[in-house]
C-alpha cells in the first residue's frame, strides 16, 4: 500500500507539485518529517519510508536497488496525476535516480541529488562479501555509520541491524557502468561541509541529463539533513518555477 511508503504525508489541497524525498543509508523517512511545514505552499512532501525502518520495522528490508526502485515506482502510481520532483541524499540519490529512470518521463520534472557520487563513479566497499558474524557486522556498521550508531545498546543495534546492512549491501552491489541520460533537469545540492565526496564526483551528475543541470550550496554539514528542509524545498521550488512551458511542472495538478 502507498500509505506504508509515505507514512508522514501531510496532504495539501491542490499542490502544484510533489517532492518525493529519499533518505540516506541507515535512515528512515522521519528525517524529512519537518520538511512539509517548512516547504512552499505549492509543494507537497512525500518522505519515502523504506521497509525495515521506523514505522515499517516488521517489513523485510530490501537489499537490492533495482528491486527497491521497482517497489517505490508502484507506490507512486497514485500520485502520477501531479508532477513529481525527486530528492535523494547520499544513498537516497542512487535510489531516486533509479526511480527517475523507471517512471514515465513526462511525470518526472526534476531529479535533485545531494552528497552522492555520480552512479558510474561508485565503487564497492566490500560490505556485501561473505556471511559476517554479529561482531563483524558491528564493525561494518562502525565503518559505514560511525561510532554513534555502532555503540548503541546491543539489543537496539541488533533490531536495527537488518535495515542498516540492507542499504550497505544494496549500494555495494549496485552497478551503473556509464552515465544514463534522463530527460528531466538535474539539480545538485553541494554541502559546505562534506568530506565524503569530491567536487568532481558530484559534478559528474551533469552527464546524466539532456536538460539543464544546476547547482546550489547548502551552508551546513551534510550530516545535518533534517534542519535544512526550508533551504532545500525552497531551492527546489525556485528551480521548478524556472522550467519552460514544455515542462510538466508549469501545469497545475489535474
Amino acid at each position: 500500500m502507498s500509505a506504508d511508503w509515505f507514512p508522514f504525508r501531510v496532504k495539501r489541497a491542490a499542490p502544484a507539485s510533489r517532492l518525493v524525498c529519499f533518505p540516506p543509508a541507515g535512515k528512515g523517512g522521519s528525517v524529512f518529517r519537518t520538511w512539509q511545514p517548512a516547504a512552499p505552499e505549492a509543494i507537497e512532501v512525500l518522505a519515502v519510508q523504506l521497509p525495515g525502518r521506523e514505522t515499517r520495522m516488521q517489513a523485510p528490508p530490501i537489499d537490492d536497488v533495482d528491486r527497491l526502485a521497482d517497489k517505490i515506482c508502484e507506490a507512486l502510481v497514485p500520485f502520477l496525476r501531479h508532477p513529481l520532483a525527486l530528492f535523494g541524499h547520499c544513498y537516497g540519490a542512487v535510489v531516486a535516480f533509479e526511480v527517475a529512470r523507471r517512471l514515465p518521463e513526462d511525470f518526472v520534472a526534476m531529479l535533485c541529488v545531494s552528497s552522492c557520487r555520480a552512479p558510474h563513479m561508485l565503487s564497492p566497499a566490500g560490505w556485501s562479501a561473505g556471511r559476517p558474524s554479529f561482531v563483524d557486522k558491528v564493525e561494518i556498521v562502525r565503518d559505514a555509520y560511525g561510532d554513534k550508531v555502532a555503540d548503541l545498546p546491543a539489543e537496539l543495534l541488533e533490531e536495527l541491524m537488518p535495515g542498516l546492512l540492507a542499504d550497505l549491501v544494496a549500494l555495494d552491489r549496485y552497478r551503473c557502468e556509464e552515465p544514463v541520460e534522463l530527460a528531466c533537469p538535474i539539480h545538485l545540492f553541494v554541502w559546505e561541509q562534506d568530506l565524503t565526496v569530491s567536487r568532481d564526483e558530484v559534478q559528474a551528475w551533469q552527464h546524466y541529463t539532456t536538460a539543464r543541470f544546476t547547482t546550489s550550496t547548502v551552508n551546513a554539514n551534510r550530516e545535518e539533513l533534517a534542519p535544512e528542509g526550508a533551504t532545500i524545498t525552497h531551492a527546489v521550488y525556485a528551480e521548478l518555477t524556472r522550467a519552460d512551458e514544455q515542462s510538466p511542472f508549469v501545469h497545475q495538478a489535474r
